[in-house]
This record gives C-alpha cells, structure tokens and sequence, in this order.
C-alpha cells in the first residue's frame, strides 16, 4: 500500500513539475523603453495584448513566445500601433520606441479677401505663438 501511494505521489510531483517546466519554457522577458526626442518619457500607457499597464518609460514583464499587439500611447504624442515578437527562451533585447510629439499646423488668412495675416498671435491654454509673414505657424509641444 505504501508503494501504491508512494508511487502515485511520485506521479502527480512530475506531472506537476513537466507543467511548470512547459510553462516557464513558454515564456520570455520583454522589456519596452518609451522615449521622446528628449529622453525617456514618463506617464506612457503601454497596452499589451489589450491588457494596459502604466510606465514611467519603461516596462518589463514575462510573456509567451510569440507575436503581441502593441500600443505606447502618451498626451501630446502621436501613437505607435504595431507588433512585437518575443522569440528567445529567456531574455529579448530591449525595444526602444521614440514617440514623435504632436505638431499643430496652421495659416491665418483674412476672412474678406483670403490673403495671408501676418504678424498675428494665436494664443491657446499654456502656449502662444507669433505668426509668420506668409501667414502659416507650427506648434510642436514643448
């Protein structure tokens, strides 16, 4: 009876442990680094899969090998969307991703006439800005 138990024991401790093994084989460190031209870049939201994590410019998690849907989004930049794929058993170089800022574009021109207004201000919510000749101005953020 003690063999019988014994061997049972035995059994469910390697099934266990094959499972476990097969589960850490299928997965890998993935590491993002969010940037601006600036350096890194703090309060991106990075989602993953569609699972969404907060990151002060940087991540690292355990996924499965394979291809994952990515999205890096941050106030003020333009979104990246694409794929990335974690293939080696344990550790995956770094992805570095530069966010462009967002770039506000425009041209003032007269409401009677349409010819370009020179010299005006547009002024917004924490910015200003001086128009040129030609009428037309360009805002990146800061």
């Amino acid at each position: 009876m003690r063999g019988v138990l014994l061997a049972i024991a035995l059994a469910l401790f390697s099934s266990l442990f094959i499972a476990l093994t097969s589960e850490l084989a299928a997965r890998t460190g993935l590491e993002i680094l969010v940037t601006d031209p600036g350096g890194q870049l703090p309060g991106a939201r990075i989602s993953l899969d569609g699972e969404e994590f907060q990151a002060s410019g940087k991540l690292s998690l355990r996924v499965r090998r394979g291809t994952h849907r990515l999205e890096v989004r941050a106030p003020g930049y333009r979104t990246f969307r694409g794929e990335v794929r974690a293939t080696l058993f344990s550790f995956n170089p770094p992805l570095r991703l530069t966010l462009e800022p967002l770039v506000l574009r425009g041209e003032i021109r007269d409401e009677l006439d349409g010819s370009p207004v020179g010299g005006a201000t547009v002024r917004g919510e924490g910015f200003s800005i001086e128009i040129g000749a030609d009428g037309r101005f360009r805002l990146e953020k800061p």
